[in-house]
Parts: C-alpha cells; structure tokens; sequence
C-alpha cells in the first residue's frame, strides 16, 4: 500500500465516520420528548380501557331479562348471566345492586389455579360508595371508582338498569388495579405509578421490593397536574440507585378524573442515543475501509 492511497484511506475513513455520526446526532431522540409521547400514549389507551368498561357495562345492563331479574333481586337467575358475560367480556369482576345501592349478586374473577372460576358474594351494603350512589343517581350518568374489596383495589365503572324511565338498579363492571395497569402500559418500556386523589400510591408497575426511597408524589405536583391539565409536570428522581424522569398526567376515565398516573423512564437515554451513534460511525468506517 502505497504511502498516498493508506492517506486517502485514512481521510475517506475519517469523512465516513464524521458524517455518519453528525447525521445519526440529527435523529436524536430526547428524553422528554420520550416521556411525553409515553404519557400520551398512556392516555389513549386509558380512553379506549375506559370504552371497553362502558360497553361491557351496557351490555350487561341490556341483556334481556336482567332489568326484569335485578327488580325481583333474583340472584340464582342472574348468576349463570354474569359469569357468562364476565368470561366474555376480559375483565374481573361484575356487581349488580338494587335501587337503594344493596348488592343483589357479585360475581369475580378468580386467579388461575384455583378449583372454582369464580367467587359469588351476595347482600353487601353499598349504599354509601360514591360509585353506587352515582350509578343509581337519576341523571344516569356513567361513573368509575377505585373500590377497595377484600380481593384487593379494583376499578369499576356502573351504569344504570332501567325499566323505561325508572332506574331499578344498577351494574358495576371492573378490573384489579393490577390489571388495569398492565393495559395501560402495553408494551411500552416505561414504567407506570397511579396515585388516588390523596396523593397515596395505589399501584405501580415497578418492583417494589428493589425501590428505595418508597415511591411517592409530592402534593404540590399533583396539584399542578389537576390544576394546569395542559401541562405536563416531569421531575427526576432515584430509585434503587437509579435515576428516572418522570411525567405527571390526570388519570382521566371517561369524565371522572380518577387521580394521576406517572410515567416513569430511566434516565439512560443519552447513554444509548451516544453509543448508538458512535457504533454507527465506527460501522460507516469500517464499511469504507472494505471498500477499498
């Protein structure tokens, strides 16, 4: 090889590597435009979870006989009705109450593993849960809650059941916030956190056995998220010796504002984005090494 054609060689190799890693730079994706796009996407699919309960909803409510069924709390009839709907339908658990808010029949999803499909309750007083207050409500609007059960936190939303104009009752469909969760983040990378109204952590996607400190959201930033709904809060923070960004959005479901979800990603962005530019300069060299 000849001391000119090594030279060019060189410069060609340099050339290649400077252009591919300035023109890899141009398509560096930041941080916060990551998160925001996450917690965007984690809205639309809340919408769409929020659809699918509505649907389910009516359908219970509209299925013939039931409205006939719930004014005559004929609990045996409604049974075989409700497990069947509830395999159908994906979600956990199904509540009819009467028009004083008592349950009539409650039927749950059980765990995989477990002799009997599902778990039968009858007879609970729910007549002061805001979720069955609203449901029976004569504005018959939609309404979802958290509501505490002795299987955990679970997420329903009611609609009324009515004979023409008069409500008779009202049916409750839900899923575990566990659940809940596992739609809303898909198969995204980031991690998700829902807090209730008060600011307490209900539920998170992360292993709360490796966080540390606990995982929390300070008041004033929820109250910046449910008072500037057009802005997206992000903080930083360290969890099991990592460091996270995360964004703050209203947990919005249907017209209830549930609470707030956050979006959490670790802050290795950079990282990557930089390593993967150098191997993408180092690659164009090499390519114009062989080249030649």
């Amino acid at each position: 090889m000849t001391p000119f054609y090594f030279g060019l060689l060189v410069v060609a190799m340099f050339g290649a590597y400077v252009i591919a890693r300035n023109f890899s730079g141009g398509l560096q994706v930041s941080q916060s435009n990551v998160l925001l796009r996450s917690s965007r996407s984690v809205q639309e699919r809340a919408a769409s979870l929020y659809r699918h309960h509505y649907v389910e909803a009516q359908r219970v409510a509209f299925t013939s006989g039931v409205a006939d069924m719930v004014t005559a709390q004929d609990s045996e009839a409604l049974k075989p009705i409700l497990q069947s709907l509830l395999s159908l339908s994906g979600l956990d658990g199904i509540i009819v109450i009467d028009a004083r808010g008592v349950e009539i029949v409650g039927v749950l999803r059980n765990d995989a593993g477990v002799s009997e499909a599902f778990t039968i309750s009858e007879g609970a007083d729910l007549t002061t849960e805001q979720i069955a207050i609203n449901a029976i409500d004569p504005d018959g609007k939609n309404v979802s809650a958290f509501f505490s059960t002795p299987y955990g936190v679970m997420l329903y939303t009611g609609t009324p059941v009515r004979i023409d104009d008069e409500i008779v009752g009202a049916v409750l469909v839900g899923q575990s916030i566990q659940s809940v969760l596992r739609d809303l983040k898909g198969s995204a990378i980031a991690d998700l956190s829902v807090y209730g109204p008060d600011a307490a952590l209900l539920q998170t996607t992360l292993d709360l056995n490796t966080v540390e400190p606990p995982l929390q959201v300070q008041p004033e930033i929820l109250a910046q998220v449910f008072g500037r709904v057009d802005e997206v809060p992000v903080e930083t923070m360290r969890l099991g010796g990592v460091p996270y960004n995360v964004a703050y959005s209203p947990f919005q479901f249907g017209a209830t504002t549930l609470g707030a979800l956050g979006v959490l990603i670790p802050d290795d962005l950079p990282f990557i984005t930089e390593t993967g530019r150098q191997l993408t300069a180092i690659g164009a060299a090499v390519l114009v090494c062989i080249g030649f």
